[in-house]
């Protein structure tokens, strides 16, 4: 596997402009929107890219493409094919774990900013239906980013929705787009339904009822660390969320 160290080098570089870039967010938006909530401490930009976004080493999730390929070619699928396949799955899994950094030094600079309340959702266009959906919503510090893999929406921190643009308006959003467009996103008919006037909430929880959400599974032995979301999970207090991040690296405690 002579790629792989090449690849992940190419990917930590990745994640490392992604922190930088990620780090002023936060006091930026602050500030243009008015908001004052200083922090109990600084972001710690290393410690973000330590791990994968999950916790578990960076080399094992992206050898997740290699076994793809492999199983996909015992099961009948050409070579050609299976690489495309597991080359399609290295970028949906390299462009997660860009954004899911992005957003977790975002998490994590609201959560030690007290007088941050939470943050609003905010779509970064184009977008997918289940993203749609979710735009404008508030949510508390605590609550994780729900998202699919490639999702790019980012977070607007403030204690109400601040940005009253169409990133954050799912109908001026659904509006914004073509008839063709429409019917891309939300399906023919759903989209049809939509510019009938049915509820647009109602017509997504149709089409995607059964659905389930995705979930990660840690394997036996495999190293962990600690993760922002389960500072989330385990946190019983903003205080003790706080405690956590600190002393997992997330922040750095003032000078």
């Amino acid at each position: 596997m002579y790629a792989r160290p090449r690849v992940l080098a190419v990917v930590q570089q990745g994640r490392d402009a992604a922190v930088r870039l990620a780090a002023p967010y936060t006091a930026a938006v602050l500030v243009e929107t008015d908001q004052v909530a200083s922090g109990v401490g600084e972001i710690n930009p290393t410690r973000f890219t330590v791990a994968a976004p999950d916790g578990r080493p960076m080399g094992s999730l992206l050898d997740e493409s290699v076994i793809a390929t492999k199983v996909a070619v015992k099961q009948g699928t050409s070579v050609d094919e299976a690489l495309q396949s597991g080359g399609s799955h290295l970028i949906r899994d390299v462009l997660t774990v860009l954004a899911d950094t992005r957003r977790q030094v975002y998490s994590a600079d609201i959560t030690q900013r007290p007088g941050v309340a939470g943050y609003t959702r905010m779509l970064n266009t184009p977008s997918c239906s289940r993203c749609v959906m979710l735009a404008g919503r508030w949510y508390r510090w605590s609550q994780g980013f729900q998202r699919h893999p490639r999702c790019d929406c980012m977070h607007i921190p403030s204690s109400e929705n601040r940005a009253g643009d169409f990133r954050t308006d799912p109908q001026a959003y659904f509006d914004s787009l073509s008839g063709a467009e429409q019917d891309r996103v939300f399906t023919k008919h759903g989209a049809q339904a939509i510019r009938d006037g049915a509820d647009m909430n109602r017509v997504e929880n149709v089409r995607l009822r059964g659905l389930g959400t995705e979930t990660s599974h840690r394997k036996f032995g495999t190293p962990y660390r600690l993760t922002v979301d389960d500072i989330y999970r385990n946190a019983g207090t903003r205080a003790d969320a706080i405690r956590l991040l600190t002393m997992e690296g997330f922040i750095r405690p003032s000078v």
